[in-house]
């Protein structure tokens, strides 16, 4: 990877845009994808993306002249980057994010009734501290679980047969999320990402997964629940303690 921020930031949209046309070329006429450099002192994630991040970013993204309508976007933090494995590494993290959420979101709307769509969204709930707290006690690989996992074994399966010089280790520290290792996952897939390569990349959400791949998650992660201790997510959430102050009879 070339050394100024500039030169990184042009080698990463060249690569964002040819990851989009490998992975999903279904998506390429229609999605613009874009990388912004992370604006902070170094505490925040190396890369961050959503749904609606872009729209977030509109105006940066119009002010530098970028912008071309809603798509992917991944904010890097470039110092954070030291060679073109780690940045294309990153990107390739967030662009499975990007595609779980376009899956989950397209299968809400063909689900929804057709008149429900051109409704009002009903106002976000309130951040109580009880949902606080629940979020707390989650995972730590919440939002990079068996559907995600399983997602970018097929991302990555297209990007090598691309050239691309990474694996799904180099995508997924699984360090950070106490869980085994990536390549273990893919592993367990077999042979599905050559089987469906030709399929539409949001799509492969809605197959039947491999039942021995369904296994080896389940297990790993409630191995990683046992041996560090943590709440599991399909527990019924303990009731918070009470203070009960004895009814006085009259």
């Amino acid at each position: 990877m070339t050394s100024t921020p500039a030169e990184k930031l042009e080698a990463l949209r060249a690569f964002a845009n040819d990851m989009r046309d490998v992975t999903a070329p279904e998506l390429s006429p229609l999605l613009p994808t874009y990388v912004l450099p992370a604006d902070g002192d170094g505490s925040r994630p190396l890369a961050v993306t959503g749904g609606l991040l872009a729209f977030e970013y509109r105006h940066e993204l119009e002010t530098a002249g970028l912008w071309s309508g809603w798509g992917f976007l991944a904010v890097v933090d470039l110092d954070g980057v030291d060679d073109y494995l780690t940045g294309t590494a990153v990107l390739t993290h967030e662009w499975t994010h990007f595609l779980e959420h376009l899956a989950f979101t397209s299968a809400l709307i063909a689900a929804a009734p057709p008149e429900t769509l051109l409704q009002d969204a009903p106002p976000a709930p309130e951040a109580t501290a009880e949902a606080l707290g629940a979020r707390a006690t989650m995972p730590p690989w919440t939002g990079h679980d068996r559907r995600y996992l399983r997602l970018l074994a097929h991302v990555v399966y297209r990007l090598q047969a691309a050239g691309w010089p990474g694996d799904v280790d180099d995508c997924f520290p699984s360090r950070h999320y106490l869980l085994s290792r990536a390549s273990r996952y893919a592993e367990h897939l077999g042979t599905e990402p050559a089987y469906l390569a030709d399929l539409p990349i949001c799509r492969i959400l809605e197959t039947r997964c491999p039942s021995d791949y369904t296994a080896f998650a389940a297990a790993d992660m409630k191995h990683a629940i046992r041996r560090w201790h943590l709440r599991d997510p399909l527990s019924p959430p303990v009731p918070a303690e009470r203070n009960v102050v004895p009814c006085q009879r009259f």
